[in-house]
């Protein structure tokens, strides 16, 4: 499963947190530094800066004789968590490399980390791939990284490997089989530690109605709950969206709501089936606000968007390209949500998205975003990018580039290309700003084992 990045370019990066004020201990994060397989990055570093965004610390480092770097932060260990940045630049003072952490406890602990380091704005192999290549994956996010359940293999039979990819460690950690091998589970997971898995297709290639719990938080490779095996509710390739808690919205025919172990339809008059993708947001701003779920494209009313609020499900007024299918929904840091790619009724490739602001019940379309339009791309978004990666396009082609958006205003911001072209994968933000890419199917219809890491470049910096 490992693939292992260049030899360690520093040779002890630390960050000594402590002592802290009130206990005199002392904690020592150690840091050591990956890069992509056979990825020469750090060969074009001459001056390291390794940054703590809180409390703000630098240190700096030129190479030394041996070829290495020596680092170390020392600071107090009493404040709010904090991330660790690291910025290589070349004799020319550009930055040519970057990696970050995810935020970090500044408290008198010890433990072993890593950094996954690449030129920025670039998408990279990682550290490690999967076991075995797959398609139609399940995908949920956790805390500390993406759990990825199931999926068909290269002989077209579903498989019953979970792995979390950690973004502390930038390693996958194996996780207990699922209960039967599935492909294209629903996955939900919740701040409970849980991941609730729906449906998928079995052995025979049938749809199934088995619901699965998995509690992450158990050592040493988590622990399956079978709920329940519900065939009335069989589905394969649905998804789910938060409702708050351990609770979720799963689309299909009927549509579904799980509550923690129980689980029924949700017993709405109209619709009867629910098409399309579900996201959910509530608006940071106003903490009384209601949760609100829009459910985006083809089946999802007669006009392509639902909205759940209040326990009140109702269609809204959209545009018409509101009414697409393979595409992605993705939500930003102001609450929006965007509907990106895809395809109309007429199967061609849509270079528009949709604008939803369910708190106002505002859903604007915007055209030209996207460079290329692109059917079942893989899409993540975080604070400051959208990222829509593969897909194939209008003559079927698979597609070898990913395409960089700003989340305000949709603008471009350029094109990159991939390690590998990919259709049907899954896209997923990690804790440190990066965002992991993986299954999917390549130019020749093969299952995919390599994983792929968005760097993007660095923030400003004081």
């Amino acid at each position: 499963m490992s693939r292992r990045g260049a030899a360690l370019a520093v040779a002890a990066a630390a960050a000594a947190l402590g002592p802290a004020a009130c206990t005199g201990q002392i904690g020592t994060i150690a840091l050591d530094v990956v890069t992509a397989p056979g990825d020469d990055v750090l060969d074009r570093v001459d001056h390291v800066r390794l940054i703590l965004s809180n409390p703000y610390t630098v240190v700096e480092a030129e190479r030394g004789a041996d070829g290495h770097f020596d680092l170390e932060l020392d600071v107090i260990a009493d404040g709010p968590s904090g991330s660790i940045l690291l910025l290589g630049y070349d004799a020319d003072d550009a930055i040519v490399a970057y990696g970050r952490t995810p935020p970090l406890p500044i408290a008198a602990i010890d433990a072993d980390l890593r950094v996954y380091v690449a030129a920025p704005d670039t998408l990279a192999e990682a550290p490690v791939a999967l076991d075995a290549a797959v398609s139609e994956v399940g995908a949920g996010l956790l805390d500390y990284g993406v759990l990825l359940a199931g999926g068909r293999d290269a002989t077209g039979a579903p498989v019953a490997d979970v792995v979390i990819y950690n973004a502390y460690g930038h390693e996958l950690q194996r996780g207990e089989d699922l209960p039967a091998p599935r492909a294209g589970v629903a996955v939900g997971t919740s701040t409970s530690g849980y991941a609730y898995v729906f449906g998928g297709t079995d052995a025979d290639g049938d749809p199934r109605g088995t619901f699965w719990r998995f509690d992450t938080t158990i050592a040493p490779a988590g622990l399956w709950d079978e709920a329940a095996d519900m065939p009335d509710l069989a589905r394969a390739g649905a998804a789910m969206a938060p409702l708050g808690g351990d609770a979720f919205l799963m689309t299909g025919a009927p549509p579904v709501l799980l509550e923690g172990l129980q689980l029924r339809a949700t017993g709405f008059d109209d619709p009867t089936s629910l098409g399309g993708l579900p996201a959910s947001v509530q608006r940071t701003q106003d903490p009384g606000a209601p949760i609100y779920t829009l459910i985006v494209g083809d089946g999802a009313g007669p006009e392509g968007v639902m909205r759940l609020a209040d326990g009140a499900l109702e269609a809204q007024s959209a545009p018409a390209d509101a009414l697409r299918s393979h595409h992605a929904l993705v939500t930003t840091a102001d609450d929006r949500m965007i509907a990106i790619a895809g395809a109309g009724a007429d199967a061609v490739p849509l270079r528009s998205a949709i604008v939803c602001d369910p708190a106002q019940r505002s859903y604007t379309s915007r055209a030209d975003v996207l460079t290329t339009g692109r059917l079942d791309a893989a899409v993540a978004a975080t604070a400051t990018y959208i990222l829509v990666a593969g897909g194939r396009d209008a003559d079927g082609n698979v597609l070898g580039d990913a395409e960089l958006l700003d989340p305000d205003t949709l603008a471009h911001l350029g094109t990159i290309p991939m390690v590998v072209p990919r259709t049907g994968a899954v896209a997923r933000p990690l804790p440190n700003q990066q965002v992991l890419i993986a299954g999917g199917l390549d130019a020749d219809g093969q299952p995919v084992d390599l994983l792929e890491l968005y760097t993007p470049p660095p923030p400003d910096l004081p």
